[in-house]
This record gives structure tokens, sequence and C-alpha cells, in this order.
């Protein structure tokens, strides 16, 4: 059974980061295109869809 959680615990860790990336971008470069070359403008959005997908 250990093994199995740990299986499944990593492909989660791999499906959510996959996600988030696909989420940035998109959000990125969809909503934020001009903003989007700022780095702070960046880090918000990557914030705000981290705790998202944490919640």
């Amino acid at each position: 059974m250990a093994a199995n959680a740990c299986r499944c615990t990593q492909g989660h860790t791999q499906t959510r980061k996959h996600a988030e990336l696909d989420t940035n971008r998109h959000a990125c470069t969809k909503a934020v295109t001009r903003t989007c070359t700022t780095t702070h403008a960046h880090t918000q959005p990557h914030n705000t869809h981290t705790s998202i997908l944490d919640g």
C-alpha cells in the first residue's frame, strides 16, 4: 500500500506541475501580454494560480 500511495503522490505532483505551467503560460500570454514582459507582473499571476491550485 505504501508503494502505491507513493506512486500516486508522484503522479499527482507531476500533473499539478504541468497544469500549473500550462495555466500560467495561457494566463500570461492571453491575459497579460503587455505586462508579462515585467518580472513582477509574471510573479503576481503565478502566485495567484498557485493558490487556486493548492486550494
